[in-house]
């Protein structure tokens, strides 16, 4: 290490929290989906070349629909493990979703 990071404490992120991955409710059954109020969290929702903060969604999940993904405690940090990977968030709000959560 150089002598700017010697003061860094390296921890596994399990000891940190959980990690796991998220889920998507199948989009063949209409009542997960319609007129939904929570979240579902999709790597296109966040800023590319930053880290963000997610307030809302482009699409909303039933407590049924809810009921089949995984939640996400409002201040969760996430990161992408599909599509664009490597993106960072934190959700401001209790939400579903098939992100990596840690």
């Amino acid at each position: 290490m150089n002598a700017n990071t010697n003061h860094i404490k390296r921890v596994k992120l399990r000891d940190l929290g959980n990690v796991s991955t998220g889920t998507t409710p199948s989009k063949k059954i209409s009542q997960y989906y319609e007129n939904g109020n929570i979240p579902l969290l999709k790597p296109n929702l966040f800023p590319k070349d930053e880290i963000g903060t997610l307030y809302d969604a482009d699409e909303y999940l039933t407590k049924e629909g809810a009921a089949k993904s995984r939640s996400v405690k409002k201040g969760a940090v996430l990161t992408t493990c599909i599509g664009i990977i490597g993106k960072i968030g934190t959700m401001r709000q209790k939400s579903s979703n098939h992100w990596k959560n840690l």
